[in-house]
């Protein structure tokens, strides 16, 4: 569980961190695909910072670490396939790799958060 929080904090910092960098973004697209801006980037840095303090705490905390964090990104997946490529509340930007993106994320820690046995 400790080990599942770090490789998502791995994930989130290297993705929201990328998404500052303007080497890897052109015209506001991580690596020509994922619609980013500095709302979005900073929601993956947080999530990231989260998953690896929790993952220092211990296993207790991982796992509502991930149940938490399946069902919120869940819900930023819906929103994105209602935004499409809009704006979430026009603020996070959304396309469908962004959505696809948060789907898996939140599959994962839905499965993680609520499957994994003590």
């Amino acid at each position: 569980m400790r080990a599942f929080a770090f490789l998502f904090g791995i994930v989130f910092l290297v993705i929201g961190i990328a998404g500052f960098i303007p080497e890897v973004v052109h015209e506001e697209y991580l690596v020509e695909v994922f619609h980013v801006n500095i709302w979005l980037n900073l929601l993956h840095v947080f999530s990231g910072v989260i998953a690896f303090f929790v993952g220092f705490i211990g296993r207790k905390s991982s796992r509502i670490y991930f149940q938490i964090f399946g069902v919120l990104y869940a819900i930023l997946a819906i929103l994105g396939f209602v935004y499409e490529d809009k704006d979430i509340f026009g603020i996070l930007s959304s396309n469908a790799p962004d959505t696809w993106f948060h789907v898996i994320m939140a599959t994962a820690a839905l499965i993680v958060g609520y499957g994994a046995k003590d």
